[in-house]
């Protein structure tokens, strides 16, 4: 029985050998590396379009928050809060207007299109009949369309890999600055 041994190799085949030896880990290794460094990156790429889209939702979310305030005073009595109130209502039109720009983007990538078609019909409701409104229909409607949007903010927080950040500090940050802060 005969044994292998490299002292029977020349000296390119003992090299060849050890390139070949060493390429199968350094291979695996940049595999491995590559492969962790797409899902960051897109990871990445799904949280900015994310944070995007849950900004002009807090927006339209303070807009309508603010229209509650002025429709509220006007169901009250207070005629002179009308222009303000008019004034609330134009500006929680332009953020839903924004919102549904950002949506025609991003929207069907996180699958909720119909829940902003629905807050849609929901403000536009709203809208329409807020001079028509007791004080209590009005805090049922705004807080009804305010529940809705915390839904359509969960749902696009968990659609963009925001609620699952492999980070805990990056985790932690990404939530004060799309839940906590003005827009």
């Amino acid at each position: 029985m005969r044994t292998f041994t490299l002292k029977q190799l020349k000296l390119w085949q003992k090299l060849a050998v050890l390139v070949a030896a060493m390429s199968l880990p350094a291979t695996l290794v940049g595999f491995f590396y590559l492969s962790n460094a797409t899902g960051a990156l897109s990871q990445a790429r799904a949280e900015l379009a994310g944070s995007g889209y849950l900004r002009a939702i807090g927006a339209f979310d303070a807009a309508v928050v603010a229209h509650e305030s002025r429709s509220f005073l006007l169901a009250s009595g207070l005629a002179g809060q009308e222009p303000a109130g008019k004034a609330a209502a134009a500006q929680a039109a332009a953020a839903l207007a924004h919102l549904a720009h950002l949506d025609k983007q991003v929207g069907a990538q996180y699958g909720v299109r119909q829940n902003l078609r629905a807050i849609q019909a929901q403000w536009r409701t709203l809208a329409a009949g807020t001079a028509h409104m007791t004080t209590d229909q009005l805090t049922v409607a705004h807080q009804s369309l305010l529940a809705r949007l915390g839904r359509l903010r969960d749902a696009v927080a968990t659609g963009s890999l925001a609620t699952s950040d492999p980070d805990q500090d990056s985790r932690s940050l990404l939530e004060i600055a799309t839940q906590y802060t003005p827009a």
